[in-house]
């Protein structure tokens, strides 16, 4: 088949961290499919942004497919709020162009979130060429944004609710890595059937043939101590005050070190943030490239994953970095308050309520007192968990079939 994806927040490893589309593109193609991922050229999640010059768009072949960049006026960060909502309505109009710029014609058009302003460009490309188009939801927006503190009646946020709606109503088939997103998208008279959970993913080759990490963060890494980490965005999403404040539980365990590793605009203020506690024992290690996180989690004994205490969890959730702590073979501290408890059914690791710095304390020292063995029978199951339901391979076979199924 020739497939169409378009996200507007797409990226290479050699350009950002590739993530789920990136994957899932690389195994289609590996499947025998022609596959085109579109994206901006000029997002705030790319570390590396491609040379376009004076060209709009750029056509790279990556891993048996098409990566083709778009044009987007360019914004300095996330926070630009102006500039990036102008890029995505300028991609949002050179969606609706693009079958003048291709001969080939798709199959199918994937759409995939966060952003949905553009949607419409891609739902009038997909009416141009005369085939389906399957919405991708990988955050409930605006409900994310209203569970954070915006006000549902902003004007923004009621022009989002409006996009949502006919998003939801007028594509084919919806796919998202949030499980329980139905039970929020079905408020909309959407069928279940129309409704099928694609989570995020891990790449078996990466695991199984590393990526050794930069000396300068190898000696960063302390010998003989029981680390727990977190590598991943630094944000408010991702509750790593409560982490911080269970360091700070655990300054006279001597053995014990916490350990964030990553970039993000809440950096800062948790460094300063543990300085204000004395926590001596919580390190910060600057981010690492994508294909470094097996040799990172290596060096873990145990791996912390929190969320906020917020009604948005009821949904579930969409990490990125869930799939890779299961596949490192790590015991698996899970703090959500979420009905999506994943390390509890998979009995790999230990799960506590959200924002509960105590319980995070009490979890670290439980796994620590826990015997090797019954440590790593936790990461067995995690790793047994990762293989058979987050592997790329697989979530692209079963996306195929759902394609198939669309139609």
């Amino acid at each position: 088949m020739n497939i169409w994806i378009i996200n507007q927040y797409a990226s290479t490893l050699k350009t950002g961290f590739g993530g789920r589309w990136y994957y899932l593109a690389k195994e289609m193609a590996e499947m025998g499919h022609q596959v085109k991922l579109f994206s901006s050229a000029n997002h705030h999640l790319l570390k590396n942004k491609p040379e376009l010059g004076s060209e709009n768009i750029l056509e790279e072949k990556i891993e048996g497919f098409s990566f083709i960049w778009l044009k987007t006026k360019d914004y300095k960060n996330a926070h630009s709020k102006l500039e990036r909502l102008y890029s995505e309505f300028q991609f949002r109009r050179i969606l609706r162009s693009l079958d003048d710029k291709f001969k080939d014609r798709p199959d199918i058009i994937i759409y995939s979130s966060p952003s949905l302003i553009a949607y419409d460009g891609a739902s009038i490309l997909s009416k141009k060429i005369g085939c389906k188009i399957i919405l991708d939801i990988r955050d409930l927006w605006p409900l994310t944004l209203i569970e954070m503190g915006i006000s549902k009646y902003h004007p923004f946020i009621m022009y989002l609710a409006i996009l949502e709606r006919k998003a939801y109503l007028e594509c084919d088939h919806i796919i998202s890595n949030w499980p329980y997103a139905i039970n929020y998208i079905k408020k909309y008279g959407v069928l279940e059937n129309k409704f099928d959970w694609i989570p995020n993913g891990f790449s078996l080759s990466e695991f199984s043939d590393p990526i050794k990490l930069d000396k300068k963060i190898e000696n960063l890494l302390p010998s003989g101590k029981f680390i727990v980490g977190y590598a991943g965005t630094l944000g408010h999403a991702n509750a790593l005050k409560s982490f911080i404040e269970a360091g700070a539980l655990l300054k006279e365990s001597k053995d014990i070190v916490l350990i964030i590793v990553g970039s993000g605009k809440e950096k800062q203020d948790l460094v300063d943030y543990a300085d204000k506690l004395g926590c001596s024992n919580v390190l910060f290690l600057d981010s690492i490239t994508k294909k470094q996180i097996p040799s990172l989690l290596r060096n873990f004994s145990a791996c912390y994953v929190g969320f906020l205490d917020i009604n948005l969890y009821k949904y579930g959730s969409s990490l990125t970095k869930l799939p890779e702590y299961l596949a490192s073979s790590k015991p698996i501290i899970y703090a959500s308050s979420s009905t999506f408890q994943p390390i509890k059914q998979y009995k790999a690791g230990i799960t506590i309520p959200a924002e509960k710095p105590d319980l995070i304390a009490k979890a670290i020292s439980q796994l620590y007192n826990l015997d090797t063995t019954s440590r790593k029978a936790m990461g067995d199951n995690g790793r047994d968990a990762a293989v058979s339901n987050y592997d790329y391979k697989k979530l692209a076979t079963k996306l195929i079939s759902i394609i198939n199924k669309v139609g």
